[in-house]
Protein backbone atom coordinates (compact mmCIF):
# COMPACT_ATOMS: atom_id res chain seq x y z
CA UNK A 1 0.00 0.00 0.00
CA UNK A 2 1.21 3.55 -0.71
CA UNK A 3 2.55 5.48 2.29
CA UNK A 4 0.54 8.62 1.45
CA UNK A 5 -1.89 10.08 -1.05
CA UNK A 6 0.27 12.77 -2.69
CA UNK A 7 3.97 13.58 -2.89
CA UNK A 8 4.64 17.15 -4.09
CA UNK A 9 8.10 17.99 -5.43
CA UNK A 10 8.94 21.65 -4.81
CA UNK A 11 7.87 24.21 -2.20
CA UNK A 12 7.36 27.27 -4.40
CA UNK A 13 4.00 28.95 -4.87
CA UNK A 14 2.54 26.06 -6.89
CA UNK A 15 3.74 23.38 -4.48
CA UNK A 16 2.70 25.15 -1.29
CA UNK A 17 -0.71 26.10 -2.73
CA UNK A 18 -1.37 22.55 -3.86
CA UNK A 19 -0.25 21.08 -0.53
CA UNK A 20 -2.37 23.51 1.50
CA UNK A 21 -5.51 22.92 -0.58
CA UNK A 22 -5.05 19.16 -0.68
CA UNK A 23 -4.50 18.92 3.06
CA UNK A 24 -7.54 21.11 3.70
CA UNK A 25 -9.52 18.55 1.65
CA UNK A 26 -8.26 15.70 3.79
CA UNK A 27 -5.46 14.25 1.65
CA UNK A 28 -2.23 12.98 3.22
CA UNK A 29 0.52 15.09 1.60
CA UNK A 30 4.30 15.35 1.82
CA UNK A 31 6.34 18.08 0.11
CA UNK A 32 10.01 17.52 -0.69
CA UNK A 33 12.24 20.52 -1.38
CA UNK A 34 15.81 20.54 -2.67
CA UNK A 35 16.72 23.76 -0.82
CA UNK A 36 17.57 23.91 2.87
CA UNK A 37 14.65 26.25 3.65
CA UNK A 38 11.74 28.01 1.96
CA UNK A 39 12.88 29.88 -1.12
CA UNK A 40 10.99 32.92 -2.43
CA UNK A 41 12.93 33.97 -5.53
CA UNK A 42 11.95 37.36 -6.91
CA UNK A 43 10.28 40.14 -5.00
CA UNK A 44 6.57 40.87 -5.33
CA UNK A 45 3.72 38.93 -6.92
CA UNK A 46 0.43 40.21 -8.33
CA UNK A 47 -2.62 38.05 -7.67
CA UNK A 48 -5.39 39.08 -10.05
CA UNK A 49 -9.01 38.37 -9.07
CA UNK A 50 -8.97 34.97 -10.82
CA UNK A 51 -6.15 33.94 -8.48
CA UNK A 52 -8.00 35.33 -5.49
CA UNK A 53 -11.12 33.35 -6.42
CA UNK A 54 -9.05 30.16 -6.77
CA UNK A 55 -7.46 30.75 -3.35
CA UNK A 56 -10.86 30.42 -1.69
CA UNK A 57 -10.49 30.80 2.11
CA UNK A 58 -6.76 31.45 1.69
CA UNK A 59 -7.55 34.85 0.13
CA UNK A 60 -8.73 36.10 3.53
CA UNK A 61 -5.48 34.80 5.06
CA UNK A 62 -3.28 36.65 2.55
CA UNK A 63 -5.19 39.92 2.14
CA UNK A 64 -4.06 41.52 5.46
CA UNK A 65 -0.44 40.98 4.40
CA UNK A 66 -0.77 42.55 0.95
CA UNK A 67 -2.01 45.65 -0.89
CA UNK A 68 -5.00 45.95 -3.20
CA UNK A 69 -4.21 47.77 -6.45
CA UNK A 70 -6.88 50.15 -7.74
CA UNK A 71 -5.27 51.50 -10.88
CA UNK A 72 -2.36 51.20 -13.28
CA UNK A 73 -0.63 54.20 -14.85
CA UNK A 74 1.62 53.75 -17.89
CA UNK A 75 3.91 56.53 -19.11
CA UNK A 76 6.04 56.49 -22.25
CA UNK A 77 9.38 58.24 -22.61
CA UNK A 78 7.77 60.98 -24.74
CA UNK A 79 4.99 61.75 -22.26
CA UNK A 80 2.08 59.66 -23.62
CA UNK A 81 0.17 58.44 -20.56
CA UNK A 82 -2.69 55.99 -20.01
CA UNK A 83 -4.62 55.08 -16.90
CA UNK A 84 -6.50 51.89 -16.09
CA UNK A 85 -8.95 51.27 -13.26
CA UNK A 86 -8.82 47.58 -12.38
CA UNK A 87 -12.42 47.46 -11.17
CA UNK A 88 -13.39 48.35 -14.76
CA UNK A 89 -11.49 45.31 -16.08
CA UNK A 90 -12.88 42.63 -13.78
CA UNK A 91 -16.64 42.30 -14.07
CA UNK A 92 -17.16 41.56 -10.38
CA UNK A 93 -15.29 44.72 -9.35
CA UNK A 94 -12.61 42.79 -7.43
CA UNK A 95 -9.09 44.18 -7.36
CA UNK A 96 -5.64 42.65 -7.83
CA UNK A 97 -3.65 41.95 -4.71
CA UNK A 98 0.11 42.48 -4.59
CA UNK A 99 2.18 40.67 -1.98
CA UNK A 100 5.85 40.07 -1.25
CA UNK A 101 6.83 36.56 -2.32
CA UNK A 102 8.56 35.88 0.99
CA UNK A 103 5.40 36.81 2.90
CA UNK A 104 3.29 34.68 0.57
CA UNK A 105 5.55 31.67 1.15
CA UNK A 106 5.42 32.16 4.92
CA UNK A 107 1.62 32.43 4.99
CA UNK A 108 1.06 29.39 2.77
CA UNK A 109 3.58 27.35 4.75
CA UNK A 110 1.77 28.26 7.95
CA UNK A 111 -1.35 26.51 6.62
CA UNK A 112 0.43 23.16 6.40
CA UNK A 113 0.49 20.51 9.09
CA UNK A 114 3.82 20.39 10.98
CA UNK A 115 6.41 18.25 9.21
CA UNK A 116 4.71 18.43 5.81
CA UNK A 117 7.81 19.84 4.06
CA UNK A 118 11.05 17.85 4.01
CA UNK A 119 13.94 20.13 3.05
CA UNK A 120 17.34 19.26 1.50
CA UNK A 121 15.63 16.41 -0.33
CA UNK A 122 14.89 15.78 -4.00
CA UNK A 123 13.83 12.87 -6.21
CA UNK A 124 16.43 10.79 -8.03
CA UNK A 125 14.19 8.17 -9.66
CA UNK A 126 10.47 7.55 -10.25
CA UNK A 127 8.77 4.21 -10.89
CA UNK A 128 5.06 3.99 -11.69
CA UNK A 129 3.07 0.93 -10.69
CA UNK A 130 -0.58 0.08 -11.34
CA UNK A 131 -1.78 1.56 -8.06
CA UNK A 132 1.10 3.78 -6.88
CA UNK A 133 4.22 5.78 -7.67
CA UNK A 134 7.54 4.98 -6.00
CA UNK A 135 9.82 8.00 -5.74
CA UNK A 136 13.41 7.35 -4.74
CA UNK A 137 14.68 10.34 -2.77
CA UNK A 138 18.13 11.78 -2.17
CA UNK A 139 17.84 11.04 1.56
CA UNK A 140 17.76 7.30 0.81
CA UNK A 141 14.03 6.78 1.25
CA UNK A 142 11.61 5.42 -1.32
CA UNK A 143 8.39 7.39 -0.92
CA UNK A 144 5.40 5.41 -2.12
CA UNK A 145 2.39 7.56 -2.99
CA UNK A 146 -0.82 7.29 -4.96
CA UNK A 147 0.15 10.24 -7.17
CA UNK A 148 3.23 12.48 -7.49
CA UNK A 149 3.11 16.17 -8.46
CA UNK A 150 6.01 18.09 -9.97
CA UNK A 151 5.91 21.69 -8.71
CA UNK A 152 9.63 22.17 -9.21
CA UNK A 153 9.67 25.19 -11.51
CA UNK A 154 10.60 26.00 -15.07
CA UNK A 155 13.58 23.62 -15.06
CA UNK A 156 11.53 20.84 -13.50
CA UNK A 157 13.28 17.51 -12.87
CA UNK A 158 9.89 15.77 -12.82
CA UNK A 159 8.96 17.16 -16.25
CA UNK A 160 12.30 16.22 -17.81
CA UNK A 161 12.49 12.75 -16.32
CA UNK A 162 8.86 11.63 -16.42
CA UNK A 163 6.29 13.84 -18.12
CA UNK A 164 7.68 15.74 -21.13
CA UNK A 165 11.45 15.43 -21.67
CA UNK A 166 11.30 17.50 -24.89
CA UNK A 167 9.87 20.67 -23.31
CA UNK A 168 12.50 23.31 -22.65
CA UNK A 169 12.33 26.97 -21.54
CA UNK A 170 12.54 29.57 -24.31
CA UNK A 171 14.35 32.85 -23.68
CA UNK A 172 12.18 35.87 -24.50
CA UNK A 173 14.93 38.38 -25.23
CA UNK A 174 14.39 40.17 -21.92
CA UNK A 175 16.23 40.16 -18.60
CA UNK A 176 14.75 41.63 -15.46
CA UNK A 177 15.53 42.84 -11.98
CA UNK A 178 13.14 42.75 -9.01
CA UNK A 179 13.31 43.88 -5.42
CA UNK A 180 11.11 44.76 -2.45
CA UNK A 181 12.15 47.76 -0.37
CA UNK A 182 10.63 50.24 2.11
CA UNK A 183 7.94 52.34 0.42
CA UNK A 184 9.59 55.67 1.16
CA UNK A 185 10.84 58.51 -1.03
CA UNK A 186 10.81 57.56 -4.71
CA UNK A 187 9.64 54.04 -3.75
CA UNK A 188 6.42 55.31 -2.17
CA UNK A 189 4.10 53.76 -4.76
CA UNK A 190 0.36 53.91 -4.10
CA UNK A 191 -0.69 52.60 -7.54
CA UNK A 192 0.78 50.29 -10.15
CA UNK A 193 3.05 52.62 -12.12
CA UNK A 194 4.86 51.60 -15.32
CA UNK A 195 7.35 53.57 -17.43
CA UNK A 196 8.37 52.55 -20.96
CA UNK A 197 11.57 53.53 -22.72
CA UNK A 198 11.74 51.90 -26.12
CA UNK A 199 11.72 48.13 -25.56
CA UNK A 200 12.62 48.54 -21.88
CA UNK A 201 10.08 49.06 -19.12
CA UNK A 202 10.12 49.51 -15.38
CA UNK A 203 7.81 50.34 -12.51
CA UNK A 204 6.56 49.61 -9.05
CA UNK A 205 3.56 48.99 -6.83
CA UNK A 206 2.85 48.60 -3.11
CA UNK A 207 2.94 45.14 -1.49
CA UNK A 208 1.70 46.01 2.01
CA UNK A 209 3.40 46.42 5.39
CA UNK A 210 5.04 49.68 4.27
CA UNK A 211 6.98 48.07 1.44
CA UNK A 212 6.89 48.27 -2.35
CA UNK A 213 7.89 46.07 -5.27
CA UNK A 214 10.11 47.52 -8.00
CA UNK A 215 10.92 45.94 -11.37
CA UNK A 216 13.01 46.81 -14.41
CA UNK A 217 12.90 44.74 -17.58
CA UNK A 218 15.51 45.27 -20.31
CA UNK A 219 15.64 43.94 -23.86
CA UNK A 220 18.77 41.86 -24.47
CA UNK A 221 19.41 39.56 -27.46
CA UNK A 222 21.42 37.28 -25.17
CA UNK A 223 21.41 36.83 -21.41
CA UNK A 224 24.27 38.95 -20.01
CA UNK A 225 26.82 37.04 -17.96
CA UNK A 226 26.28 39.47 -15.10
CA UNK A 227 26.37 38.52 -11.44
CA UNK A 228 26.87 40.45 -8.23
CA UNK A 229 28.33 43.92 -8.70
CA UNK A 230 28.28 43.64 -12.50
CA UNK A 231 24.56 42.87 -12.48
CA UNK A 232 23.92 45.95 -10.33
CA UNK A 233 26.00 48.14 -12.64
CA UNK A 234 24.00 46.88 -15.61
CA UNK A 235 20.78 47.59 -13.72
CA UNK A 236 21.85 51.15 -12.89
CA UNK A 237 22.88 51.77 -16.48
CA UNK A 238 19.45 50.57 -17.68
CA UNK A 239 17.69 52.72 -15.04
CA UNK A 240 19.54 55.78 -16.32
CA UNK A 241 17.46 55.62 -19.52
CA UNK A 242 14.26 56.31 -17.56
CA UNK A 243 12.85 59.43 -15.85
CA UNK A 244 14.53 60.91 -12.78
CA UNK A 245 12.29 59.01 -10.34
CA UNK A 246 13.70 55.68 -11.49
CA UNK A 247 17.24 56.92 -11.17
CA UNK A 248 16.37 57.96 -7.59
CA UNK A 249 14.99 54.48 -6.94
CA UNK A 250 18.14 52.84 -8.30
CA UNK A 251 20.20 54.97 -5.94
CA UNK A 252 17.90 54.33 -2.99
CA UNK A 253 17.93 50.52 -3.24
CA UNK A 254 21.71 50.08 -3.37
CA UNK A 255 21.62 48.09 -0.12
CA UNK A 256 18.58 45.97 -1.02
CA UNK A 257 18.88 42.46 -2.53
CA UNK A 258 18.30 42.66 -6.28
CA UNK A 259 16.98 39.54 -8.01
CA UNK A 260 18.23 39.20 -11.61
CA UNK A 261 17.06 36.58 -14.10
CA UNK A 262 16.17 35.95 -17.73
CA UNK A 263 12.55 36.16 -18.83
CA UNK A 264 11.62 32.76 -20.25
CA UNK A 265 8.49 30.90 -21.18
CA UNK A 266 7.62 27.22 -21.41
CA UNK A 267 4.68 25.24 -22.73
CA UNK A 268 4.84 21.50 -22.07
CA UNK A 269 2.94 19.41 -24.61
CA UNK A 270 1.45 17.45 -21.73
CA UNK A 271 1.34 17.86 -17.97
CA UNK A 272 0.26 14.36 -16.90
CA UNK A 273 1.65 10.88 -17.49
CA UNK A 274 -0.23 8.20 -15.57
CA UNK A 275 0.02 8.99 -11.87
CA UNK A 276 2.51 11.86 -12.26
CA UNK A 277 1.44 15.43 -12.99
CA UNK A 278 2.81 18.97 -13.17
CA UNK A 279 1.59 22.27 -11.74
CA UNK A 280 2.79 25.86 -12.13
CA UNK A 281 5.93 26.81 -14.04
CA UNK A 282 6.90 23.16 -14.39
CA UNK A 283 4.09 22.91 -16.96
CA UNK A 284 3.49 26.41 -18.31
CA UNK A 285 5.85 29.26 -17.44
CA UNK A 286 4.47 32.59 -18.73
CA UNK A 287 5.99 35.92 -19.69
CA UNK A 288 6.44 38.12 -16.59
CA UNK A 289 4.52 40.87 -18.42
CA UNK A 290 1.31 38.80 -18.24
CA UNK A 291 1.36 38.99 -14.40
CA UNK A 292 -0.61 35.72 -14.52
CA UNK A 293 2.12 33.19 -13.71
CA UNK A 294 1.27 33.06 -10.03
CA UNK A 295 -2.44 33.01 -10.75
CA UNK A 296 -2.11 30.02 -13.08
CA UNK A 297 -0.14 28.13 -10.42
CA UNK A 298 -2.87 28.80 -7.84
CA UNK A 299 -5.59 27.83 -10.30
CA UNK A 300 -3.69 24.61 -11.03
CA UNK A 301 -3.69 23.82 -7.31
CA UNK A 302 -7.44 24.50 -7.01
CA UNK A 303 -8.43 22.43 -10.06
CA UNK A 304 -6.10 19.60 -9.05
CA UNK A 305 -7.71 19.51 -5.61
CA UNK A 306 -11.23 19.52 -7.04
CA UNK A 307 -10.50 16.70 -9.47
CA UNK A 308 -8.78 14.56 -6.85
CA UNK A 309 -11.77 15.08 -4.56
CA UNK A 310 -14.04 13.92 -7.38
CA UNK A 311 -11.97 10.96 -8.60
CA UNK A 312 -9.59 10.24 -5.75
CA UNK A 313 -5.78 10.53 -6.05
CA UNK A 314 -5.73 8.44 -9.21
CA UNK A 315 -4.61 8.58 -12.83
CA UNK A 316 -8.22 9.41 -13.75
CA UNK A 317 -8.16 12.37 -11.39
CA UNK A 318 -4.97 13.68 -12.98
CA UNK A 319 -6.35 13.16 -16.49
CA UNK A 320 -9.44 15.22 -15.60
CA UNK A 321 -7.20 17.92 -14.12
CA UNK A 322 -5.21 18.15 -17.36
CA UNK A 323 -8.34 18.27 -19.52
CA UNK A 324 -9.77 21.16 -17.49
CA UNK A 325 -6.56 23.19 -17.47
CA UNK A 326 -5.51 22.89 -21.12
CA UNK A 327 -7.92 25.42 -22.78
CA UNK A 328 -7.44 28.08 -20.10
CA UNK A 329 -3.65 27.80 -20.12
CA UNK A 330 -3.62 28.00 -23.94
CA UNK A 331 -5.60 31.27 -23.79
CA UNK A 332 -3.30 32.83 -21.22
CA UNK A 333 -0.16 31.77 -23.07
CA UNK A 334 -1.41 33.25 -26.33
CA UNK A 335 -2.54 36.53 -24.76
CA UNK A 336 0.64 36.91 -22.71
CA UNK A 337 2.74 36.61 -25.90
CA UNK A 338 0.63 39.31 -27.55
CA UNK A 339 0.88 41.50 -24.46
CA UNK A 340 4.67 41.31 -24.47
CA UNK A 341 4.70 42.26 -28.16
CA UNK A 342 2.57 45.33 -27.40
CA UNK A 343 4.82 46.37 -24.52
CA UNK A 344 7.91 46.07 -26.70
CA UNK A 345 6.43 47.71 -29.81
CA UNK A 346 7.80 51.00 -31.06
CA UNK A 347 4.34 52.42 -31.71
CA UNK A 348 4.12 55.84 -33.39
CA UNK A 349 3.17 58.64 -31.00
CA UNK A 350 -0.11 59.36 -32.83
CA UNK A 351 -1.17 55.71 -32.50
CA UNK A 352 -0.26 55.68 -28.81
CA UNK A 353 -2.15 58.95 -28.29
CA UNK A 354 -5.23 57.32 -29.81
CA UNK A 355 -4.79 54.18 -27.68
CA UNK A 356 -4.39 56.28 -24.53
CA UNK A 357 -7.55 58.23 -25.36
CA UNK A 358 -9.55 55.00 -25.75
CA UNK A 359 -7.99 53.61 -22.62
CA UNK A 360 -6.51 50.10 -22.13
CA UNK A 361 -9.65 48.60 -20.56
CA UNK A 362 -10.78 46.93 -23.78
CA UNK A 363 -7.44 45.16 -24.23
CA UNK A 364 -7.27 43.95 -20.64
CA UNK A 365 -10.85 42.74 -20.79
CA UNK A 366 -9.93 40.71 -23.87
CA UNK A 367 -6.86 39.37 -22.07
CA UNK A 368 -8.40 38.67 -18.67
CA UNK A 369 -12.13 38.46 -19.43
CA UNK A 370 -12.27 34.67 -19.93
CA UNK A 371 -10.48 34.29 -16.58
CA UNK A 372 -13.39 35.85 -14.70
CA UNK A 373 -15.20 32.50 -15.00
CA UNK A 374 -14.24 29.86 -12.47
CA UNK A 375 -11.08 27.93 -13.30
Amino acid sequence: MPDRDVLVVGSGLAGLSAAAMLQESGFDVEVVERAEALQAAGAGLTLHPNARAALGPLDAVLAPHAAEIRQQIVEDHDGVRSELRWDAVWSDGRLPLCIARSVLAEQLSAQLAPGTVTFSTHPVAVTQRADAVDVELSDGRVASCRIAIGADGIRSWVRRQVVDPEAEPRYLGQVYWRTVAPATGAMAFTDWHVWRSGRHYAGGLPVGHGRAHFFLQMAAPEVPAATGAESRRLFERAASEFPARLREIAEGIRDEPLHFTAASTLAAARCVVGRVGLVGDAAHALTPASTQGGAMAIEDARVLTEELRAHGPTADGLASYEARRRPRIAHVQRMSRLHLMLLESEMPAATRDESAARGPVAWYRQMYGPLAAAA
